[in-house]
């Protein structure tokens, strides 16, 4: 019954913890996962320990000027977008966020496209058995003259 309470509270600690969890801590984490890297891909493309990223994502510890600029260069968006909320609108709960990874995006574009050119495809179809339909059934065709 102890272990059950401990869990309990473990996870409330945990959700605590999340909620605390700072803007840039959050950028970071979804620009991370935008570009399909690990904290580790992360540390080791900027030269610092994986734990120096970890502390920033967890705990929202921000590095230095020159490193700011570099992970920005990285993920090709600005120091602002690193450090500031720019969304709206503002999301409660970081569970509803869904981030996609470029590799997922391109597939389902590519998904998409074929999608339309289906219904563009039954489309034609439709149309060619209303010609069909008219062809076959004098009565459906208006003499217009």
């Amino acid at each position: 019954m102890a272990k059950k309470t401990s869990l309990t509270l473990s996870n409330k600690f945990n959700f605590i913890k999340y909620k605390k969890m700072s803007v840039f801590g959050i950028n970071l984490k979804k620009y991370l996962s935008l570009m399909g890297w690990e904290q580790s891909d992360l540390a080791e493309k900027l030269g610092v320990s994986p734990s120096a990223v970890s502390e920033w994502v967890v705990k929202g510890i921000k590095p230095r000027a020159h490193r700011l600029e570099k992970i920005a260069e990285l993920f090709g968006v600005t120091v602002n977008d690193l450090l500031y909320d720019f969304s709206a609108p503002k999301v409660e709960n970081l569970n509803d966020v869904v981030l996609v990874s470029k590799k997922d995006l391109a597939h389902m574009q590519e998904t998409l496209m074929a999608k339309e050119k289906e219904i563009e495809y039954l489309k034609q179809i439709v149309e060619l058995q209303k010609d069909n339909t008219r062809l076959k059934n004098p009565s459906v065709v208006v003499d217009k003259t």
